[in-house]
């Protein structure tokens, strides 16, 4: 159906003009017009309203077509111009298309007039929709071309909804696929920035714009999508939206135009979104690239950080092992000095049940600090984490119900059992604190897998290879992106008085780490959180074994050369194996130690020597002793040992390690073993 027309006659013949009216009209056209004959008419003609098309005689008593045509180009106004006269020669003809007249009819010969005017018309309104597309990408690359991040969003809304005339526009990111969901990252109503908000792709024009490519409904969208609540909500009536896609093909978001009222079908709007849709891809694709690689600067920060408070744990931990040896060994003297008080040995029991408590908890900050001695061996995690939920399952509220998928066919790894027991305890347990007051499910998964490159550049610690991944799974509350960069520090707690010390996730931290793997948390506040621990899939021989202590037996007069940095440690030691008769010479200093036994080799008939010293480690002191005695017993204590130092005592040939703080009944028991065995 053909649009009204308004043409402006210029024409001093009002027969003539209405023969070009009656022209018009046969096309079934709906044509007004104004006819005027002078300059002053034309010009107040041209001022007063918006034209269609000019239609001009190339010849008139005080005016002409030319003049005319002349006059309508200063005015900067891009109208289509037609000359009709009675008659046109060549010579007028071709100084008229040279003066920018768009066609030329003779008078009497009007049959083309109608479609004339439609060509001229159409064109000329694509011409001012081209002018109107390039000014709008000028305008909007302008406001945003030296804008990123969110600052460009806002910019890119309020100017497609400024020059396209829209109330409402917005850029939407895709959130979740399964079921399709948008959130938008910038939005505008009226000109005015909005909060940003979610909503359902499902039965809504901006699922079939991400599925087609395109959707444009000028009017009429409310029928088309009468489950659409949002677009109800906005009363939306024209729509117009397009695809974000990113660099690789994918679509991750949309640029949308929306009005309350019916919207021209141009094609401008939709080429500017069509760029704009380009610009806003790279831009989130480049936003994400930086908060992927501020996430994972984030997680080699806390690499870091959990690496040196881990360091200072090991630290404060030996210094304390030496403290709490102190206690131990002085309260066992005195249980042996007052072996008829049975009051007194009440305290002294308590003392000492008290330091095993103490030495427990040390032993949780050097698991923390991967510092622990640990037997591992090639193990299945399979029964250990039935035998872990097994003992979990009593202590659950009923209202949590615990769930598994345990791949039977996972690859062994090389682990020490009672920590990865310790690993599965601890996660389970905190999240179950997380949903006790209100339940929920608690889910344990166990699968292998192969880690690629990318999975390694993308987890810190996390190594190539075949893995096992155990995931830990709680829908409970939730831990909030303020604390969940601090929840494996040691002693960091959100719980109450009483109910925990802060240190299971940092043990969990620990053992993971001691054992070559990585452990990453994704929580969302209200729906819960997941832990997924990296286990490398790998057979290797096992560290040292820890030595089998044995029943304290009665010494023979051995000479005995004890040494450490603690003199008062060597003097509780001394009074200790002393009363169960040995002979004992003790040195504060290793190298001092050291030279005493270049002097006398023979003396001694075995060697007791902390692990960290000043000026030499005991293992320093061990490897020059046995270059001089190549067969004399070591017992080597430490509060802590390496792996690598495992394995170098097991180079060195240490006949036994005992870990700070020692009590007597073991390191007695280990010097009776080894002077029996001689």
């Amino acid at each position: 159906m053909n649009r009204a027309l308004n043409i402006l006659m210029v024409e001093d013949n009002e027969d003539d003009a209405l023969l070009v009216l009656r022209e018009l009209r046969k096309g079934g056209r709906t044509v007004t017009s104004r006819r005027v004959k002078t300059e002053g008419d034309f010009r107040s003609a041209l001022a007063a309203e918006k034209w269609d098309a000019i239609i001009a005689d190339y010849s008139m008593p005080k005016f002409s077509g030319l003049a005319a045509l002349e006059l309508l180009h200063k005015t900067g106004l891009d109208l289509p111009f037609i000359l009709v006269s009675g008659t046109i020669g060549e010579e007028i003809a071709v100084e008229g298309m040279k003066a920018g007249v768009h066609d030329y009819l003779l008078k009497d010969k009007l049959g083309r007039l109608g479609p004339a005017v439609d060509r001229e018309v159409r064109e000329a309104k694509e011409r001012s929709e081209h002018r109107r597309a390039e000014q709008a990408l000028q305008s909007i690359h302008k406001a945003t071309a030296n804008v990123v991040g969110e600052d460009f969003f806002r910019l890119l809304v309020t100017e497609l909804a400024n020059v396209l005339g829209m109330r409402y526009a917005l850029v939407g990111e895709l959130e979740a696929e399964n079921p399709p969901r948008i959130r938008t990252v910038a939005a505008c109503d009226s000109g005015r920035i909005v909060e940003n908000f979610e909503y359902d792709l499902a039965d809504t024009p901006c699922a079939k714009a991400m599925e087609s490519g395109l959707c444009f409904y000028p009017s009429g969208v409310a029928s088309a999508f009468p489950k659409d609540l949002l677009r109800a909500k906005m009363g939306v009536e024209g729509y117009l939206g397009v695809p974000i896609s990113s660099s690789s093909g994918q679509v991750v978001g949309l640029v949308v135009v929306l009005h309350d009222q019916p919207m021209d079908d141009t094609t401008h709007a939709r080429s500017l979104l069509a760029i704009f849709a380009s610009r806003a891809g790279a831009e989130l694709e480049r936003l994400k690239a930086e908060k992927d690689r501020a996430a994972l600067q984030a997680r080699l920060f806390q690499s870091q950080k959990l690496e040196a408070i881990g360091t200072l744990a090991g630290g404060i931990a030996h210094d304390f092992n030496n403290i709490l040896a102190g206690i131990v060994l002085f309260a066992e003297l005195a249980s042996q000095d007052s072996a008829d008080n049975p009051a007194v040995q009440e305290s002294l029991q308590g003392i000492l049940d008290a330091s095993g408590r103490a030495r427990d908890l040390v032993k949780q900050i050097l698991t923390f600090s991967r510092q622990e001695e640990q037997n591992r061996a090639e193990m299945l995690i399979q029964p250990v984490i039935k035998e872990a939920l097994k003992f979990l399952r009593a202590s659950l509220p009923p209202m949590i119900e615990m769930q598994t998928d345990i791949d039977h066919n996972a690859s062994p790894v090389f682990a020490d059992p009672t920590q990865i027991h310790q690993l599965i305890v601890n996660l389970c347990t905190n999240a179950s604190h997380d949903m006790k007051e209100h339940g929920g499910i608690l889910r344990v998964e166990l699968c292998g897998l192969l880690v690629t490159a990318a999975d390694a550049n993308a987890i810190p610690q996390l190594k190539e290879g075949p893995s096992v991944r155990l995931t830990v799974t709680d829908s409970g509350c939730g831990i909030g992106p303020e604390i969940l960069g601090r929840i494996f520090e040691p002693f960091f707690t959100t719980k109450g008085p009483g109910e925990g010390t802060g240190l299971g996730l940092s043990v969990v931290h620990g053992i993971v780490r001691t054992h070559g793997g990585a452990v990453t948390v994704k929580s969302v506040v209200g729906k819960g959180t997941t832990f997924h621990v990296y286990l490398p899939a790998v057979q290797a021989k096992p560290d040292p074994t820890k030595s089998v202590h044995e029943k304290s037996v009665p010494g023979r007069g051995q000479d005995l050369l004890v040494v450490d940095d603690e003199s008062t440690l060597i003097n509780l030691t001394r009074r200790l194996l002393e009363r169960l008769g040995y002979r004992v010479t003790g040195f504060s200093s290793p190298t001092e130690a050291l030279a005493e036994f270049q002097a006398n080799p023979r003396r001694f008939d075995a060697i007791i020597t902390d692990y960290a010293m000043s000026g030499m480690t005991g293992l320093d002191l061990a490897r020059s002793v046995r270059l001089i005695r190549p067969e004399i017993p070591i017992i080597l204590t430490s509060g802590h040992l390496s792996p690598q130092d495992n394995e170098r005592a097991n180079k060195i040939g240490i006949s036994a390690f005992l870990p700070k703080p020692t009590n007597m009944e073991d390191l007695a028991g280990e010097l009776g073993k080894i002077f029996r065995e001689r």
